[in-house]
């Protein structure tokens, strides 16, 4: 779920993580020329990371080249840049400084990412709620609901910054994801999956009337004929899906049959099966 709330004096842009187990980058920092010179050089925030943090802390990096592992699709709205920036960051103090604290480097490494691009809080192995020009964590959450996703991609790419640049936050929605905010919240607490699905649902569909998902009303038909928790999208991207529980006694057949259906529609592509990571 995303979405943004106003005050008097600026646009407060906030996300509910949806991390996925299948989904991971890790960066490595090695010798130069151990890779085959397989450079990161289309990596450019990442490089800007790296590169802002051995400045601050007075770190030489001339003999380093930074690698990328991610099988984070790009361009789908699923925080693959960010994924980026913060794997290399943790590489970085993993390389220099083991012994800091986590919430210690933390604090530096959202200080840069905000400078970089409006990104999440992805240090915390579970759903996060975070504001997102800050990269600052304003909730961290414990929960056991057990969801899948099963989904679909629409075709083509999305320019996260593009996007916002040329969608602007509007006034009269704010007061709505305000409350959607603070349902959700009291629904991660209780881990209320039903609730959940709601409100993920109510979230998808205020974005309909900004990023249109062409399988959006076809998909809400489905959810309701498999009793699934509710839909899903990808906000800055080309990716819907539906939540069910991962117990679901026929999960294998409901996962068959939502990819099924969901494929006849034209330019549609499977997803692999996606769960949320939760702590």
């Amino acid at each position: 779920m995303q979405g943004y709330t106003f005050d008097s004096e600026k646009v407060h842009h906030f996300l509910f993580t949806s991390p996925i187990v299948e989904y991971q980058a890790k960066a490595y920092l090695t010798p130069r020329g151990n890779l085959n010179q397989n450079l990161t050089q289309d990596k450019t925030k990442a490089l800007s990371m790296l590169h802002a943090l051995a400045d601050e802390m007075n770190i030489e990096l001339d003999d380093l080249v930074l690698h990328i592992k991610s099988n984070i699709p790009t361009g789908k709205g699923c925080s693959s840049s960010t994924a980026d920036i913060m794997a290399t960051a943790l590489a970085f103090y993993d390389s220099f400084f083991p012994q800091v604290p986590l919430p210690v480097a933390s604090a530096l490494i959202s200080h840069i990412a905000m400078t970089l691009e409006r990104g999440e809080y992805l240090l915390h192995p579970g759903i996060t709620a975070c504001a997102q020009e800050e990269y600052k964590a304003i909730k961290k959450y414990h929960t056991d609901m057990g969801l899948t996703v099963v989904g679909v991609d629409e075709g083509g790419k999305v320019d996260t910054v593009k996007f916002h640049a040329t969608h602007p936050p509007r006034k009269e929605y704010s007061e709505t994801y305000q409350k959607l905010f603070d349902q959700m919240d009291a629904a991660l607490v209780k881990n209320d999956c039903w609730e959940v699905g709601r409100i993920a649902t109510a979230s998808s569909e205020l974005h309909q009337k900004v990023l249109p998902k062409r399988s959006y009303d076809y998909t809400l038909r489905l959810m309701d004929e498999v009793h699934a928790y509710g839909v899903c999208v990808a906000h800055s991207g080309t990716m819907i899906g539906i939540l069910i529980s991962s117990d679901d006694s026929t999960l294998e057949t409901k996962v068959n049959y939502i990819r099924k259906k969901l494929c006849t529609l034209p330019g549609i592509t499977p997803l692999p099966t996606l769960t949320i990571l939760e702590s």
